[in-house]
């Protein structure tokens, strides 16, 4: 009895999901993997943004583990993501920045407004929506994050 279409192009697909998978066994296998550097007992990545997600994680994960209102600095949250959205290229609207900072929107939206008091950020208008604004980290802001940063992370100078 002749295979349907079906059963066909299922049969096509798993040999070709197999051979995908043994090709990607075989150059994992060869790859070189980039040196990790350790730092204390903590394994990081050898760029500042994977050292700012890492601190932005162990922040979060501490909310966890301790009471919330012992983080009561939302500004700094803040500012780690607008650093790795930076370093990344993307930008971060206003209601994405307030979010970062674990707080009520108003509080957050009053720490946003001390940061650009500050001078270490800028608004930048949504080209497609008038009603949204990007807030990003200006060359102060990110020179200040990234020194910052980079006394506590040990970087290549190439890769700052």
């Amino acid at each position: 009895m002749p295979r349907s279409s079906a059963q066909t192009d299922y049969s096509r697909i798993v040999s070709t999901v197999e051979l995908l998978s043994r090709q990607l066994t075989q150059i994992q296998s060869k790859k070189r993997v980039d040196p990790v550097r350790s730092i204390g007992a903590v394994r990081l990545e050898t760029t500042l943004s994977a050292y700012a997600k890492h601190v932005r994680r162990m922040r979060s994960n501490a909310r966890e583990h301790l009471p919330a209102d012992l983080f009561g600095d939302p500004a700094f949250d803040m500012l780690l993501d607008l650093f790795i959205a930076r370093e990344e290229n993307y930008k971060l609207s206003i209601s994405s920045v307030v979010t970062a900072g674990h707080t009520p929107p108003t509080t957050g939206l009053r720490w946003l407004a001390k940061i650009e008091k500050y001078g270490l950020v800028i608004r930048e208008p949504d080209p497609f929506d008038a009603r949204r604004s990007y807030i990003i980290l200006n060359e102060s802001g990110h020179s200040m994050i990234k020194e910052w940063l980079s006394r506590h992370v040990s970087v290549p100078e190439e890769e700052r």
